[in-house]
């Protein structure tokens, strides 16, 4: 899970709690975009990763820098095509029958499992 919530010169809102990350299944990794301003995470420790039973929280402090530019263009084109897929002559797709579309989807006929 990837969180970002935040508002400049503010606290970042808490939107995942403790108890949340320990029901969490074994190998999940959280990653704290906003642990700069507090985090999203309760658990989350600016600049350190955490582990929580076995879910691993990631509080990077400035991740942008670590990420090579190979990796943003690839991240970029990624959401482009995505994108695409989304939008047709100007307008929200009203059919999810792409195979990629349908696995994003939530909804409560796709909820996924222990998802509140």
């Amino acid at each position: 899970m990837i969180t970002t919530a935040s508002v400049p010169g503010r606290i970042a809102p808490r939107i995942i709690d403790r108890s949340t990350v320990e029901k969490m299944k074994p190998g999940a990794v959280i990653i704290d975009l906003a642990s700069d301003s507090g985090g999203n995470c309760e658990v989350t420790e600016p600049g350190r990763s955490v582990t929580i039973g076995r879910v691993k929280v990631l509080g990077f402090t400035d991740l942008p820098s670590m990420v090579p530019v190979n990796a943003s263009e690839m991240f970029s084109r990624n959401a482009v095509e995505f994108m695409k897929l989304l939008i047709h002559d100007g307008q929200l797709a009203d059919t999810f029958g792409d195979e990629i579309l349908m696995a994003t989807k939530i909804g409560p006929e796709n909820k996924p499992e222990g998802m509140v």
